[in-house]
């Protein structure tokens, strides 16, 4: 596991200020997290994120008192949106139609946050402590929605029973994580038309076979 350049205390996260501070806190995420997904979290340095902000560097640690503190709280914003997203999917949905939703919804997210999932596909594992194991429930608790709506269709008939379901669970989020990698805004698909032609891949990868 990388280790940050500024040594976490292992405590739990401070609440977020309110007010003016709050404007400025979130102008110092955004900074931060265009430096994390552009040049990664090790090759940011304090100075560069005070810079960005325009403030001096000792301000910072007005607001946070390590680097490690502002990746974690990149990291958790974008899992509490992102559990709140897929969490509305209703489970009494029919399987095929949860599936599709769940997709829908990740990839949708995604594009739409497209710096911030960066940061948390790629720098979580900086993060240490308790800051870790915070992070990891996080990931537990998004991953179990997928792999709930896996086992669910197993169990109806729909999805096939020979699948080891935290397989496809992987394999189900490793293949969409990397769409904003790849897709072009540019490019003759839309991303309403993306999200379905994954969404179309996923379920004929999970189906049952006919018997």
């Amino acid at each position: 596991m990388a280790k940050s350049s500024a040594k976490s205390d292992g405590a739990p996260p401070k609440k977020h200020p309110g007010g003016a501070h709050s404007k400025r806190w979130d102008k110092l995420l955004q900074a931060a997290a265009l430096l994390f997904a552009e040049k990664g979290y090790e090759a940011t340095s304090m100075q560069d994120i005070a810079d960005s902000v325009g403030v001096l560097k000792g301000s910072l640690y007005h607001y946070v008192d390590s680097k490690e503190k502002i990746l974690f709280e990149i990291i958790n914003d974008t899992f509490e949106l992102g559990v709140r997203n897929v969490g509305a999917i209703e489970a009494g949905l029919e399987p095929e139609e949860r599936i599709r939703a769940l997709v829908d919804k990740h990839i949708d997210f995604l594009l739409n946050n497209v710096t911030t999932s960066r940061v948390l596909l790629h720098e979580s594992a900086a993060l240490t402590g308790e800051y870790r194991k915070i992070v990891d429930v996080q990931n537990a608790s998004y991953t179990n929605v997928f792999r709930r709506a896996i086992v669910d269709g197993q169990n109806a008939g729909v999805f096939n029973l020979d699948l080891n379901s935290d397989y496809a669970c992987n394999f189900v989020l490793g293949a969409c994580n990397w769409v904003y990698r790849w897709h072009d805004d540019s490019a003759n698909v839309s991303h309403r038309q993306l999200r379905k032609q994954f969404a179309d891949m996923v379920v004929a990868a999970l189906k049952a076979p006919q018997r």
